[in-house]
């Protein structure tokens, strides 16, 4: 696990308060080629993101500065990492 969060928002209407966990996978392209996603969650698509990508996308990516947390991530030894609590995060009105 790399980040936790509290997410506080709201979907037609109806108030959600969800504890998160974000959790990093590492794999080598030949390793993603051949994962297969045909689980309900991925309906609406699936697609591999580089860090560039997460950080100029005009979606919607949960934590919203995942592309500067990611590559903070991706340069720390993995044997020093500790989950980093990012806090309680209003998703209806905080700006970022």
């Amino acid at each position: 696990m790399v980040w936790t969060r509290q997410a506080v928002f709201t979907v037609d209407g109806q108030g959600f308060d969800q504890y998160e966990e974000y959790r990093l996978a590492r794999i080598t392209s030949d390793e993603a080629s051949a994962i297969k996603i045909d689980t309900e969650e991925a309906r609406h698509g699936h697609r591999w993101w580089t860090i560039e990508e997460l950080a100029t996308t005009s979606e919607t990516v949960r934590p919203k500065k995942m592309a500067s947390l990611l590559a903070d991530v991706l340069t720390t030894s993995a044997h020093s990492l500790a989950p980093r609590d990012l806090g309680r995060v209003n998703e209806d009105t905080d700006p970022e």
